[in-house]
């Protein structure tokens, strides 16, 4: 009698693909309880009013860098995944659920529950903890997989695993190796409302620990962190990239290595964010060279980063 496959799940907030999809995606941001902590009645209308104003503000970002190719990304690494758990002899169906968009957490539940399988892994693509994005995924999949009555176990974080570490190392002084002068690194990650910071929630110094870690190998560079993707009039996590860019400038940096140390794929805040509006930033601000680490995507190492963390969960 055939075994039951293990199954495999990617968790992230997703993303619009398309312009049409930047919407409702915006609406389902919004309407969660962690990112807007207000009663429903007056969250969900509050969440349609923003995915509407927002869409005119994004929408010609996206056409500038002709959609997100988040989704994509993320079904191959899935695919990649799950080949090398196969490979190790671990029968394994790998799905990716999105907390905002589709294919939804639910969805990729009731998949895998197509599939026979029983205990679900599930880690997320945020390297870093926070209860806001990973505890908001986590909490979605509880109750989905409750509904069908499925084993889970989470990966909470995974920030200073050493093979995830070296695959940023490496990519961080192949790209400095291309700098004319001593460049500074500037590591921006995804920002967080201070007052989920304030609750204890551990993700800047689980950043802290990713960079680092990565510094440690990449050697005695000089290098700072900022935050990017900033929502709202309320405070967030500070410095800014552009804050951190300018205080660099007024120090006489000249050259800057960006690094999206938070985010594993290329997406909109890589694509427009990191390449159209810091560099444009950075030119105003007289920096000559700007040089940008790509996301991890499809490393060896992030995948072998994956597959170790699983395999050891299905022991």
């Amino acid at each position: 009698m055939a075994h039951n496959p293990l199954g495999v799940l990617l968790l992230y907030m997703g993303g619009a693909s398309t312009t049409r999809e930047i919407k409702p995606f915006l609406y389902h941001l919004f309407s969660d309880r962690e990112i807007l902590p207000l009663p429903g009645p007056i969250r969900i209308p509050l969440a349609w009013v923003i995915s509407q104003t927002r869409y005119h503000l994004v929408k010609g970002a996206y056409q500038r860098i002709g959609g997100s190719p988040l989704l994509e990304i993320t079904a191959k690494q899935a695919r990649a995944l799950e080949a090398a758990l196969n490979k190790e002899g671990l029968h394994t169906h790998v799905e990716v659920g999105m907390r905002y968009c589709s294919p939804f957490i639910q969805e990729a539940v009731e998949r895998l529950k197509r599939e026979r399988v029983k205990k679900v892994i599930a880690l997320t693509l945020y390297p870093q903890y926070s209860r806001a994005t990973a505890g908001s995924c986590f909490s979605a999949l509880e109750e989905a997989a409750s509904r069908v009555k499925m084993d889970v176990e989470i990966i909470p974080h995974w920030h200073t695993h050493p093979l995830f570490i070296g695959a940023w190392a490496e990519l961080v002084k192949k790209e400095v190796k291309k700098c004319t002068q001593r460049p500074h690194i500037l590591f921006s990650a995804h920002g967080l409302p201070m007052k989920v910071v304030r609750r204890g929630d551990p993700y800047p110094r689980q950043v802290e620990e990713t960079v680092e870690a990565v510094m440690k190998e990449v050697g005695p560079i000089p290098h700072s962190i900022a935050y990017q993707s900033k929502v709202g009039p309320v405070k967030w996590l500070e410095p800014s990239v552009e804050e951190e860019m300018a205080r660099l400038a007024e120090e006489g940096v000249s050259s800057l290595v960006l690094v999206p140390i938070s985010f594993v794929s290329e997406h909109f805040e890589t694509l427009y964010e990191m390449d159209i509006v810091f560099r444009e930033e950075a030119e105003r601000l007289d920096i000559k060279g700007v040089f940008r680490v790509p996301a991890l995507n499809l490393h060896p190492g992030l995948v072998e980063t994956w597959k170790e963390l699983v395999l050891e969960k299905a022991k």
